[in-house]
């Protein structure tokens, strides 16, 4: 690297002859750097490689004493995480829940206890501990599709719930609907009359133009 970096820059610096052969000059050091980029990106390829590997290394000779403490770090975040993920889906199916007065409540409520007892149960060696929490976690995701269909099904049912009322509304109701409608649009084309009528009256943009007789008589009508 250090010998191509002084040829190259001797063909850089260098400001003698015509423009075209400096351009010349600057051609063949861009080609050179070119060929020594491929060989810079394979040798840093190959020594992150090494040094993967070397990590790999050194984590399977790491002390019996480190690799203990790292699954028992591991179990013990998978068991809080698992905690978490039961009292969310605890709180669909209790009071005040989204789905409390569902059928899928008793459903529910067995695979809490059965996900509680798996993901709490501290028995056995670390690789039982986890085993039983993965078992956790994945009827916890088969659970989550069966949970988002039925929130589904009852968002769509209250929402066909809701246009079945506004059909059956009493006809006193759409009377008193259409009045304050009327009022509405009356209160919108007063102010609206107004803002038209300011633009010809004295003072306004359009005062002295030969359109106000024409906007007098819109504005009557």
């Amino acid at each position: 690297l250090k010998e191509w970096h002084e040829t190259f820059e001797k063909k850089v610096e260098n400001k003698d002859g015509t423009e075209a052969e400096q351009l010349q000059r600057l051609h063949e050091a861009q080609g050179s750097a070119k060929g020594l980029t491929a060989k810079i990106n394979a040798q840093l390829e190959k020594l992150t490689k090494e040094s993967k590997e070397n990590r790999d290394v050194a984590r399977t000779h790491e002390s019996k004493e480190d690799q203990e403490s790292k699954k028992d770090q591991d179990v013990a975040e998978l068991r809080s995480t698992m905690e978490k993920l039961g009292d969310r889906i605890e709180g669909l199916y209790t009071r005040g829940g989204p789905l409390a007065s569902s059928k899928m409540v008793p459903e529910l409520k067995e695979w809490h206890e059965t996900f509680e007892k798996k993901v709490e149960n501290k028995d056995g060696t670390e690789a039982e501990q986890l085993q039983r929490l993965h078992e956790a976690q994945g009827s916890a995701k088969g659970l989550t599709a069966k949970i988002n269909a039925q929130l589904e099904k009852l968002t769509k049912e209250s929402k066909e719930n809701r246009d079945v009322a506004r059909t059956h509304e009493s006809k006193e109701d759409q009377e008193s609907k259409k009045d304050q409608d009327v009022a509405e649009l009356r209160s919108t084309m007063e102010k609206l009359g107004d803002r038209i009528e300011g633009l010809y009256t004295r003072g306004g943009p359009l005062a002295s133009s030969k359109m106000v007789p024409e906007l007098k008589e819109w504005h009557e009508t």
